[in-house]
């Protein structure tokens, strides 16, 4: 099925779903060493949100962001999800949601650093598109 892995890889699918408002999106990372710290974690968020955010004027929007984390001590196992609907971010860990964020250009600077056109894992990105490009067409 070579449609399939055309589809999987087309780029503007990816687009239109970062920016498609009507449609929730859920990122869950879970955190799986005892290495990963708060510290680096927001650091390696805030180099790839950061470039867009000030493209679009919202650098404020990451400080809210981080401050999210403000409390959270990183331990393995941790779940960090992102549920982005609209121009509303989402953020809860373990399970509990520690904040709320209106702000669309900080929603989409979310998603495309994972399903954007520099991934940071291609290889997640290559296996979400080939799921999704099977959903769509079953």
């Amino acid at each position: 099925m070579p449609w399939l892995s055309v589809l999987a890889g087309d780029q503007a699918l990816f687009d239109e779903l970062i920016n498609a408002d009507g449609v929730e999106k859920t990122l869950k990372i879970v955190i799986t060493s005892k290495l990963v710290k708060r510290g680096n974690f927001l650091e390696a968020l805030e180099d790839r949100l950061e470039p867009p955010l000030r493209q679009a004027g919202q650098v404020a929007a990451l400080k809210d962001f981080t401050r999210q984390f403000d409390e959270t001590h990183f331990h393995k196992g941790l779940e960090v999800t992102f549920t982005a609907k609209g121009a509303t971010l989402a953020t809860a860990l373990d399970g509990k949601q520690v904040g709320t964020i209106s702000n669309k250009h900080l929603a989409h600077a979310l998603l495309g650093i994972y399903l954007g056109r520099d991934p940071a894992s291609q290889p997640a990105k290559d296996s979400f598109g080939a799921g999704l490009a099977a959903m769509v067409l079953a």
